[in-house]
C-alpha cells in the first residue's frame, strides 16, 4: 500500500515497516529496498544523489561535480564518465576516452573484426581499410604438444600501407608492400637497412635462394654478387667482387669459382688456382717465397741446362687480341715474352696447357720460373769459358 505524509513524502509498502519505495523529500533521495528492487527510466533523465548511503550491499549512480559514478559499498568507485566524455575504470579522473587502473584490458581472443581490437574503418574514405591486432590459436606444434598461437599486427587492403615502430622523435621500423626498412620508411627490397648493421661473433647470415647482391642503393650498382651461375666461363656457384660504378656499369674485380677452387682476378676465365689479367705487384720486391728446406725435399738431382738453352730461346714483343687482351688501362699494351710453341719445342717443362671453359681447344702456356735457374748455369758456364781463355792468354 502506499501512503503520503504531510510534507511530501511518498511511502509504499506491502506488510513490512520499512517501505519499498521511500520518496523523502528532506533528504532529496529516492531509496528502494527488498529483494529484487530496481529502478527503470522511461525518458526522462536520471539525477542521481551526491552520497550514496554505506549500508549493505548498497550501490548507487551519483553524479558529483558533474561526472556520472557506478559505485558499490564493497568496492567503492567502479566506473567513471567525467563531464567531457572521458570513462575510466579503477580511477575517477581518466586522463583519455578510456583509462583503466589496477587490471589489464582482455579482448576477444580470435582472427576476426570481433575479436582483439580493430581501429576505426576506412579512416582515409575509402572501403576496405582497417587495421588490428588480434591474439589467436593458429593450429599445434608439429609434435601436436601445445597449441601454437599468434599475436597479428595487420593493416589492409592497400599495398602501400604500412605499418611503422616510432622512437625517439622518428619512425625507426616501416613494413610496407612486404618489404621491411630499417631506417627508412621506403623499403625497396624485403629488408632495406639505412645505416650500419652489426653482427655479433656468433651470428651469421642464411639466404634461401639461388643468388643475392650487396649492392650501393643510391647508384644500383652492385658490391658483391654470391651463388649465381654465369655463362661462357666455368660452371659450379660464383663470387664475384665488384668495383661500384653509375647504372650498374660495375668493374668485376675478382670471380670466386667455388667448385672448382679457383680465383680471377679481373677475369671471368680463372684457369688457375689463381689467374690475373693485368699486372700484380707486392711491398718490398723480389720474387714470391717457395718452401725450399732440405727435409721437405726427395730425389734431389743436379740441374743441368744452361748456356745452350739459352742460345735457341727466341724472345719476342707482341700484343694480345681483343678477346685476350687485358682490361682498363692495360688493353692494348705491348708485351715481351715467348711463342709457347716455339720454347715448347726446346724446352716443354716451361710449357702449360690449360682449358677455358669458353674455348674449344686447349691453350698454351708458359712457365718460365725455371729459366732463372737455366740463367745461373749459364752464367757459370761462360764463367768457365772466360776462365779457360784467361789461363790460354796468361801462358802464352
Amino acid at each position: 500500500m502506499a501512503q503520503q505524509t504531510t510534507n511530501g513524502e511518498l511511502h509504499v509498502t506491502e506488510g513490512i515497516s520499512a517501505g519499498l519505495l521511500d520518496f523523502t523529500q528532506s533528504a532529496g533521495q529516492i531509496t528502494l529496498s527488498g529483494s529484487g528492487s530496481g529502478l527503470y527510466l522511461y525518458r526522462r533523465n536520471l539525477t542521481a544523489f551526491p552520497n550514496p548511503a554505506v549500508k549493505g550491499d548498497t550501490f548507487a549512480w551519483y553524479n558529483p561535480n558533474g561526472a556520472l559514478r557506478l559505485w558499490t559499498h564493497v568496492t567503492g568507485d567502479l566506473l567513471t564518465v567525467t563531464a567531457d566524455g572521458n570513462v575510466g575504470i579503477g580511477t575517477t579522473t581518466p586522463q583519455a576516452k578510456l583509462q583503466v587502473t589496477g587490471g589489464a584490458i582482455t579482448p576477444e581472443v580470435g582472427n576476426n573484426d570481433q575479436a582483439g581490437i580493430l581501429f576505426p574503418k576506412d579512416p582515409g574514405g575509402g572501403s576496405g581499410d582497417k587495421a588490428y591486432i588480434r591474439y589467436y590459436v593458429e593450429g599445434t606444434t608439429s609434435a601436436n604438444t601445445s597449441e601454437k598461437t599468434k599475436l597479428l599486427i595487420g593493416i589492409e587492403n592497400d599495398s602501400d600501407d604500412s605499418i611503422g615502430l616510432f622512437q625517439f622523435g622518428a619512425e625507426r621500423l616501416t613494413v610496407t608492400n612486404g618489404n621491411v626498412g630499417i631506417g627508412t620508411q621506403k623499403p625497396e627490397a624485403k629488408l632495406q637497412v639505412s645505416g650500419l648493421a652489426a653482427f655479433d661473433a656468433t651470428a651469421g647470415i642464411d639466404f634461401d635462394g639461388p643468388s643475392w647482391d650487396l649492392t650501393n642503393g643510391s647508384q644500383k650498382s652492385k658490391f658483391i654478387r654470391w651463388g649465381y651461375s654465369r655463362p661462357n666461363t666455368l660452371s659450379g656457384d660464383v663470387i664475384t667482387v665488384y668495383v661500384p660504378g653509375n647504372n650498374d656499369n660495375s668493374w668485376e674485380a675478382i670471380n670466386i669459382f667455388s667448385a672448382h677452387k679457383r680465383v680471377g682476378i679481373n677475369t671471368a676465365n680463372p684457369d688457375q688456382t689463381l689467374s690475373i689479367d693485368g699486372n700484380a705487384s707486392k711491398t718490398g720486391g723480389g720474387t714470391f717465397a717457395a718452401l725450399s728446406d732440405a727435409r721437405t725435399k726427395t730425389n734431389v738431382t743436379p740441374y743441368q741446362r744452361g748456356l745452350e738453352l739459352i742460345k735457341q730461346l727466341s724472345p719476342v714483343k707482341f700484343r694480345y687480341k681483343p678477346e685476350f687482351d687485358a682490361k682498363g688501362s692495360d688493353a692494348g699494351r705491348e708485351y715481351v715474352g715467348f711463342v709457347a710453341q716455339e720454347l715448347q719445342q726446346v724446352c716443354p717443362s716451361m710449357v702449360l696447357e690449360t682449358q677455358r671453359h669458353n674455348e674449344s681447344s686447349s691453350l698454351l702456356m708458359t712457365d718460365i720460373s725455371e729459366l732463372t735457374f737455366t740463367l745461373v748455369n749459364a752464367i757459370k758456364d761462360l764463367s768457365d769459358k772466360v776462365s779457360a781463355l784467361e789461363a790460354r792468354l796468361n801462358a802464352a
